[in-house]
């Protein structure tokens, strides 16, 4: 970059105090003779200045196309209102949610992920007809077979559609718009999240029927305190040892050997 576009930019803190300093420097207007300066105003004060006074005699001053007046102001360091005019409000846009993070791969059996592709192309396939019919519903039949109905809605945002799906991440319309920034989700929300509970119910029927176990009754009283059906005390049966070299109960085999 330019020394002078430098100085240019921070003329108020590298001691120029000026920004037209700088164009004078880069384009030599300081260095024009004394004589051609003369000339010049000469010129533009016999010459220009009489066809300017002549061009519009309604205006004292002259016509302000030909001959348009001098700036009386020279630049934002030397009148620092001037800047306050231009200034401009900086709005912050509000924090976007992120989206959420699938996996990629998800551990199921054959038969499942079967049945789990087979509900996936049939959500593809209805939301592929959607926008297909809302493409030629905007933009006629004409259009919509030039320009595709991705005008509507682009394959990406369609397939996040369906693997969002899978995972129940789309419920409501600023779900949708969450997961998947379409700028028009808040248009067309209620119909996709209707489209993908028709695949997708939000509260699916259980698919595995479970066998309730019953109750098996667990008495809290101690072992010494136990009676049975007559009332007469159950002691608790002690675990009978095994003698490991002829397994019979009753002994060890350390104790057989001193036998």
């Amino acid at each position: 970059m330019d020394l002078e576009i430098l100085d240019l930019i921070n003329a108020e803190t590298r001691g120029i105090s000026c920004r037209h300093q700088p164009f004078l420097q880069k384009f030599n207007n300081s260095k024009s003779s004394k004589l051609y300066v003369r000339v010049k105003y000469i010129f533009n004060l016999c010459v220009v200045g009489s066809l300017h006074l002549e061009c519009d005699l309604t205006s004292p001053t002259g016509c302000m196309r030909c001959r348009p007046a001098l700036a009386t102001i020279c630049c934002d360091i030397h009148e620092p209102r001037l800047a306050l005019l231009y200034k401009s409000a900086v709005v912050k846009t509000p924090h976007q949610p992120c989206r959420s993070r699938l996996p990629t791969v998800k551990d199921m059996s054959d038969e499942d992920k079967e049945m789990q592709e087979r509900k996936d192309a049939a959500l593809r396939l209805d939301l592929e007809v959607w926008r297909r019919d809302q493409a030629m519903k905007e933009f006629g039949k004409g259009h919509a077979r030039n320009l595709g109905p991705s005008i509507i809605m682009g394959l990406s945002t369609r397939e996040r559609i369906v693997h969002c799906a899978r995972y129940a991440k789309i419920k409501t319309a600023n779900q949708l718009e969450r997961e998947t920034k379409w700028m028009r989700a808040k248009e067309f929300g209620p119909e996709i999240v209707q489209i993908i509970d028709k695949h997708y119910p939000a509260n699916p029927l259980p698919t595995v029927i479970e066998r309730i176990m019953p109750l098996t009754y667990q008495n809290t009283q101690p072992a010494s305190q136990r009676t049975d059906v007559n009332g007469s005390v159950l002691y608790p049966i002690k675990r009978q040892v095994t003698c490991s070299a002829c397994h019979k109960q009753g002994h060890i085999s350390s104790c057989s050997n001193t036998l």
